[in-house]
């Protein structure tokens, strides 16, 4: 139990300290975002048309990372103050911490890694270096190993406009990664001549005058962006599209869940609960997608009707419906021979108020552990489907989908597999440990 104990808080303690290395690696980020967040107030108070034009899907996606960041850096500074400052501890965060501190080290670390996969999900715009569909001068840019510098300058844009409106838009060019930024040239080497630019775009050599660019006191303006993992065959951020297909892997995983959670447990309960006939033929049915391959199924579905992200999550919700199904009619029978439910029927309880209020409450937790380790089923599907150029279509990243993009450059270019693979065995890894403690915790005996 001392040494379960201990775990935990290195644990506790290391995901809090992330978190705050994190914040101050990105501050600037943060302060540029409140700092956006103040002229949108002011524009909504002065030119309320303005905000509307400016207040764009994008943008509202930077601020609610923004807000959410500042909400983790402050738990985990309060976190951190509860193991070494423990006369601050808040009374609220101080039970949730020395709950935490008595799961079980399976479940603990399951739980932060997921945590830290939903932060990276919400926080893809600050944490990725760029957009993830951004690529340009792709001669320069494509199949760059992991770690590649390459320089870059930036065209000159005239724009005399002073005012609010133009400070959002400055702020926004600044920190919020533009989809398309023409105003970047990418470059493999130069040299400059006098008041020309000659630079080299792989074996293509041209000349320009530096006017043309962005300059200041001491001259031409030199940057340098890093592709910390790479880039892939078409030039873009192999970092940043691996950090924007968590969301897309996420969202796919927790709503093609859903769907199982309703269809299943609805067939389930109502299999378990009323029984007789329409136990028999809700059961049949149950057996008869059982013996349909999974996979078959999702591809005939998307054949058949097309390929959209909707279509997509129904297909993979109805591939694992049948397991909660067979799961919840087992809990609901087992609950049903209890005492205290044929106590309920005596005293003229409805049967609604039965299952809704009693059985499910009871029968729920096996149920949880079911759908946790379908969640990492699912992940692995969309993933395989993505593959085959059936799951999400490109240019929206996801796993699957550079995994793909690597296959054809599998020798030239191993990090697009390697990486894309790594991240899906991580996240399917984190869903399988929150769901192997779970069933630690709920059958102790077993284990």
């Amino acid at each position: 139990m001392k040494n379960n104990l201990r775990k935990n808080r290195i644990l506790l303690r290391s995901f809090f300290s992330l978190i705050i290395l994190f914040s101050i690696w990105n501050i600037a980020e943060l302060i540029s975002g409140f700092h956006l967040v103040g002229l949108f107030i002011l524009e909504l108070f002065s030119d309320f048309g303005s905000f509307k034009r400016e207040l764009d899907v994008h943008t509202l996606d930077f601020l609610f990372a923004v807000v959410v960041t500042s909400i983790f850096l402050m738990m985990s500074v309060l976190g951190l103050l509860y193991f070494y400052v423990p006369g601050t501890r808040v009374p609220i965060l101080w039970k949730f911490f020395n709950w935490s501190e008595r799961l079980s080290f399976q479940i603990l670390l399951g739980s932060f890694l997921i945590a830290a996969l939903i932060f990276t999900a919400i926080n893809s715009p600050i944490i990725s270096t760029h957009e993830p569909n951004y690529y340009k001068d792709i001669i320069v840019t494509k199949l760059l190993p992991p770690g590649s510098k390459i320089h870059y300058v930036e065209r000159t844009i005239e724009n005399n406009s002073a005012n609010k409106l133009t400070s959002i838009q400055n702020l926004k060019k600044n920190v919020m990664h533009q989809i398309q930024d023409e105003s970047k040239l990418f470059i493999t080497s130069f040299n400059i001549s006098g008041d020309q630019l000659i630079y080299l775009q792989g074996f293509r050599k041209y000349t320009e005058p530096i006017s043309h660019f962005k300059i200041d006191g001491t001259g031409l303006i030199i940057n340098e962006k890093i592709f910390y993992l790479g880039s892939d065959d078409f030039g873009r951020d192999v970092f940043s599209r691996l950090i924007y297909s968590t969301r897309m892997s996420l969202m796919i995983g927790l709503l093609s869940v859903l769907v199982s959670l309703l269809l299943g447990g609805l067939i389930g309960y109502s299999a378990g609960f009323y029984g007789g006939v329409l136990d028999t033929i809700l059961m049949r049915i149950v057996d008869f997608f059982f013996s349909v391959p999974i996979l078959f199924l999702i591809v005939f579905l998307i054949a058949m009707f097309g390929n959209s992200l909707f279509l997509l999550i129904l297909a993979l919700g109805l591939g694992g419906w049948m397991s909660i199904a067979r799961l919840a009619r087992a809990e609901t029978i087992s609950c049903k021979k209890k005492e205290f439910i044929e106590s309920l029927k005596l005293t003229g309880q409805t049967n609604y108020k039965i299952l809704t209020k009693h059985i499910l409450p009871n029968t729920i937790s096996p149920l949880i552990v079911a759908l946790v380790l379908q969640f990492g089923n699912v992940i692995m599907a969309e993933s395989a489907l993505s593959f085959l150029g059936l799951g999400v279509q490109p240019p929206t990243p996801t796993w699957g989908s550079i995994i793909k993009s690597g296959y054809d450059f599998i020798s030239s270019a191993w990090w697009l597999t390697t990486f894309g693979g790594l991240a899906i065995v991580i996240s399917v890894l984190s869903f399988n440990l929150l769901a192997e403690g779970m069933i630690s915790r709920l059958n102790p005996t077993k284990h």
